[in-house]
């Protein structure tokens, strides 16, 4: 696994729901895993391999026990930035600036998502 977050890999990606799936046996690997290192290059690198494990497990570990979750793209898409609006929120209290980082989203898809009445934040990502 890269320390680096740009360098986070469909390899990766899988290892880290294998690593989840054997800690919590109701976490399910859809075939949309291998989507993941393609979501991840789209404005969630500032995320480290550990980040994902952690929002993940964290996530799954707080769900009732009579459900299944199939871990797709868009699921741990939705964890991280819930994973990292928590973190930033936690920063904000203690006083710190947060840096901006990722990728900055199309024109043309902000004003898609505007249209739609899709939310975007400040650094461009949904």
């Amino acid at each position: 696994m890269t320390d680096r977050p740009d360098q986070f890999t469909e390899a990766d990606a899988k290892a880290a729901v294998t690593y989840l799936a054997q800690i919590d046996a109701r976490v399910i690997a859809a075939e949309e895993i291998p989507a993941l290192a393609e979501v991840w290059h789209h404005g969630l690198r500032k995320f480290t391999p550990e980040q994902v494990r952690w929002g993940i497990k964290h996530y799954y570990g707080v769900l009732a026990i009579d459900k299944a979750p199939v871990l797709t793209a868009a699921e741990c898409r939705r964890i991280l930035i819930t994973t990292r609006v928590q973190s930033e929120a936690k920063r904000a209290a203690l006083g710190e600036l947060p840096k901006p980082q990722g990728t900055p989203m199309p024109e043309e898809l902000r004003d898609k998502l505007d249209r739609i009445g899709g939310r975007v934040d400040e650094e461009g990502t949904t």
